[in-house]
């Protein structure tokens, strides 16, 4: 196995000469650096698969070997202008690498052409999926970003793809000997006597490579053995350094122990010594003004509290930008909502504008909150219930209709007190409620095409019936009326039309015929067929219009549906 880096085309093959058949080799590629911009988008680490193109196989012949020797070298030294990214950025210096197709599509289509099997090798590829945990890190006046070794990552896809396809025990898997190298580096660091935060580091990384090992795999095993043998050298050789550290860091202290009446006298307190003090204090004129107002902090966007007994819901037009203040005023309207056990006394437009400040102003400010978020939803659904019960009150047929809203839409609230989970219980019992009295019957927002829709009920059936079906019976006046006159215009245009007609069939074309320098030429003076027809051809170019407004403004008749 050996593995080659092609670094003018960011891409890594690895050569393979397989132990049932010494005749062949095979060959698998991969591309090595990811595009930058996936690596800065994406949160944590990438998750990709090795190799990127399956194993395929060659004859193995003087030929052969030479002409794939060749390609790889002129392609590892030589980068193609079309492989590079277009509208490279220089100024900011994160240019993505080239395209590895040259290797992935190119190299790997010939190789597909010289082997014999093509789909047994592909079959037989062994995959490995590994967390990347790359960086693009940039100044400004850098050449190129600084990213991941290429090489170390080429080791390990080689290393690990050959111990699975080999199917090694777990003790001698790839993270035993990946936990086996950590180790001796590090082992070997130590005898270097290398700074105490790279050891640091260098023993923290092995302590996690050594808890992540299968505990099936910890008894008998050489790796984990020198890896705990290594892990306490560092740790009682970092221990040993922060001691001679606090030893000469540490000042001593020459303390002489007193005497038993040192000890006595010192306790001693003569009060007579405190007198020119005491007079001081005396003579002294001026006073601490303590009457100075107090001022809270923020100034004027410190949050006013609002009275419990308020009627009217908090105003949240103008709330602070300070984000404790903005909590507060939407606590206090929060609090508000939960005291409220009917809103009947609420004015409905002042509670519909309290709905859409608090809306806007909640879900903003508690992005990221889980909890928050759960208390700003269930406020939410309140507010709704109030103006839907106000709403029910003026109009009860509505009752007939579904609310739109889920009855469980609220569970996966997170709810930290026992008294909001009793008010979702109470919000969940009313949407229940509501969708029990609609019986699944059309909802308010339907298809006005349906009989049974909000829309024809409130023409049919509702209370101002009357004059929506005035309205109705008007319109469809007007249109009867345009249509009528629309029919007698194009009647109209018909009649000069057919007259025009008579008259270009009965005349003749009078016309002259005459020489000029550039050659012969015909005109029509005052002839009266040739302008008839010119004035028949505007007049059919009105009748088209008139046939296309008359198709859009009267419709095929459909059904008696609103």
């Amino acid at each position: 196995m050996v593995p080659v880096y092609v670094a003018a085309q960011n891409a890594a093959i690895i050569l393979r000469r397989p132990s049932d058949d010494q005749t062949i080799i095979t060959l698998e590629s991969f591309e090595v650096y990811p595009p930058a911009a996936v690596v800065t988008h994406t949160e944590g680490k990438l998750r990709i698969v090795y190799p990127s193109v399956g194993r395929l196989s060659i004859p193995i012949d003087s030929n052969a070997r030479k002409s794939l020797s060749q390609f790889v070298s002129v392609y590892s030294l030589n980068s193609m202008p079309d492989a590079q990214v277009e509208n490279n950025n220089r100024t900011q210096n994160t240019q993505d690498p080239p395209s590895p197709k040259y290797i992935t599509e190119l190299l790997t289509g010939i190789m597909r052409a010289m082997s014999e099997k093509p789909d047994t090798m592909l079959a037989q590829t062994v995959y490995i999926s590994k967390r990347i945990d790359d960086h693009v890190l940039c100044e400004r006046n850098s050449d190129a970003p600084w990213r991941r070794s290429p090489l170390w990552l080429i080791i390990r896809v080689a290393l690990q793809t050959t111990l699975c396809e080999w199917n090694v025990e777990e003790r001698a898997s790839f993270k035993a000997f990946m936990l086996y190298a950590l180790s001796s580096i590090l082992h070997t660091a130590l005898q270097l006597n290398q700074p105490d935060h790279l050891l640091f580091v260098m023993n923290a990384k092995l302590a996690r490579r050594f808890y992540k090992m299968p505990d099936g795999s910890r008894d008998g095993c050489l790796a984990m053995d020198s890896a705990a043998n290594v892990i306490s050298m560092v740790a009682d050789e970092l221990e040993n350094r922060w001691k001679a550290i606090q030893k000469q860091t540490t000042r001593l202290v020459k303390w002489p122990v007193p005497t038993k009446q040192e000890t006595i006298d010192g306790a001693h307190i003569d009060l007579l010594a405190t007198l020119p003090y005491l007079e001081e204090i005396k003579s002294r004129d001026a006073f601490p003004n303590f009457t100075k107002e107090f001022v809270a902090p923020g100034s004027d966007q410190y949050a006013t509290r609002y009275n419990a007994d308020l009627v009217s819901p908090p105003d949240l037009t103008n709330l602070p930008s300070a984000p404790l203040e903005r909590t507060i005023r939407l606590h206090d309207f929060e609090q508000w909502v939960a005291r409220q056990n009917d809103f009947s006394g609420v004015d409905m437009l002042a509670l519909t504008g309290a709905l859409n400040h608090y809306t806007h102003a909640a879900l903003l400010h508690y992005k990221g909150n889980p909890e928050r978020l759960s208390v700003a939803f269930l406020t939410i659904v309140e507010l709704w219930i109030g103006i839907d019960e106000k709403v029910i009150e003026w109009e009860p047929y509505l009752t007939k209709y579904t609310p739109e809203i889920p009855s469980d839409v609220l569970e996966p609230l997170l709810l930290p007190r026992r008294d909001q989970m009793q008010r979702l219980s109470s919000v969940e019992k009313y949407l229940q409620k509501r969708h029990e009295a609609a019986r699944g019957q059309s909802a308010i927002f339907y298809d006005t095409t349906d009989s049974d829709s909000f829309a024809n009920w409130s023409v049919i059936r509702s209370r101002r019936s009357q004059l929506l079906q005035a309205t109705l019976q008007e319109i469809k006046e007007e249109a009867r009326q345009d249509k009528e006159e629309k029919l007698a215009e194009m009647e109209k245009i018909n009649g000069q039309y057919r007259d025009l007609r008579r008259q270009i069939d009965a005349t003749t074309c009078t016309f002259r015929r005459f020489q000029t320098r550039w050659g012969w030429r015909t005109e029509h003076p005052y002839c009266d067929k040739c302008a008839n027809e010119r004035v028949l051809n505007s007049l059919w170019s009105v009748i088209m219009l008139s046939i296309i407004q008359f198709v859009i403004n009267n419709p095929r008749e459909q059904p008696n549906h609103l």
